[in-house]
């Protein structure tokens, strides 16, 4: 028995101490003591707060709940703390209680007006809702509130971007950027809405920032790669899909491209290396075997073309105008 309360007593002692842990680690640090004076000077609220964290931490949402309604109970009803009611608003989403996320929202916002997270979170429990012209509104008044609040100006240029608005993603993404210059989101973003109306090299220019700073930002280079083709700068598509097989050299998309840049560029041995690889993998892909056979015939290697030429006028292909440029490319080596 007494074994179990020195092992419980600790177990009390070590919550307490990683409670205290993660606010120091976490987002939470800075928020009780520099943004909420109420639990600045309110200990139980704030070590309430502090296990709160702790359990949500652990997964023990009605825990942290239960600790957190304890914080709230613990201030003055003259000095209530409109963060613990925004924290209450996050934790009831999670709890997938979106009505008490609501009206604690709301608490938040008659607590203090400018509030600016509490009206991007309204705008966020709008979306669940299914509401999204209202909660375009609530990332409005967040940004109202705060030019820099960062979370509302990335609602408003994903939701500009979603609806193809592309100059008000822009705008939106410009000032992410002014304010988070090392962020690969939102240069990615930029250079999406920039690809979205039509500013085809400023939107390299984002992609190649990223890839710049992250060689492996795949997302980047197949960007990137769209857009050289586009522009026809077929040395940088070339290097663009190198970098897609180097990340990903299953990608047979990529390849099948790099075929055709190749032949763009009249590389015809890394036209040949990228079609033998694909027919490889898939001998029934007769328009990349048609290729294969085009350039081994340019190379003397009639059996090889003739062969492939064979097997696709034996595969039942019902395309007469592909069929007939099988011929015309038999016709050539006979």
């Amino acid at each position: 028995m007494r074994m179990s309360l020195v092992v419980m007593l600790t177990m009390l002692v070590v919550a307490s101490a990683q409670a205290q842990s993660w606010i120091e680690q976490t987002e939470w640090q800075v928020l009780p003591a520099a943004q909420d004076p109420v639990l600045k000077e309110n200990r139980a609220a704030y070590s309430h707060l502090g296990m709160s964290v702790y359990l949500g931490k652990l997964g023990d949402l009605s825990g942290s709940k239960k600790h957190l309604q304890a914080a709230m109970e613990s201030i003055e009803v003259q000095s209530d703390s409109p963060f613990l009611h925004l924290k209450m608003a996050y934790l009831s989403i999670e709890l997938r209680d979106i009505r008490l996320a609501d009206k604690e929202c709301v608490t938040a916002i008659e607590l203090d007006p400018e509030y600016a997270e509490a009206y991007y979170l309204r705008g966020r429990i709008s979306l669940i809702k299914e509401e999204p012209r209202r909660a375009k509104e609530f990332f409005m008044e967040s940004v109202q509130r705060d030019p820099e609040f960062i979370d509302g100006l990335r609602m408003l240029a994903n939701i500009a971007l979603f609806n193809r608005e592309y100059d008000e993603a822009i705008t939106n993404y410009e000032k992410l950027i002014h304010l988070r210059p090392d962020s690969p989101e939102f240069h990615y973003n930029l250079g999406r809405a920039y690809v979205g109306d039509d500013q085809l090299q400023n939107a390299a220019d984002e992609f190649e920032t990223i890839v710049r700073w992250n060689r492996n930002y795949l997302p980047a280079h197949s960007q990137l790669a769209k857009l050289y083709v586009q522009l026809e700068d077929w040395e940088k598509a070339v290097r663009e899909f190198q970098e897609i097989l180097r990340l990903n050299p299953s990608e047979t998309s990529a390849r099948r491209q790099l075929v055709e840049a190749y032949i763009r560029q009249n590389d015809v041995e890394g036209v040949l290396e990228q079609a033998q690889w694909v027919v490889k993998e898939n001998p029934r892909d007769w328009a990349m075997r048609l290729i294969l056979a085009r350039v081994q015939a340019s190379r003397g290697e009639y059996a090889s073309a003739i062969e492939h030429c064979q097997a696709i006028l034996n595969a039942g292909i019902k395309d007469q105008a592909f069929l007939a440029d099988v011929h015309t490319q038999l016709g050539s080596i006979y």
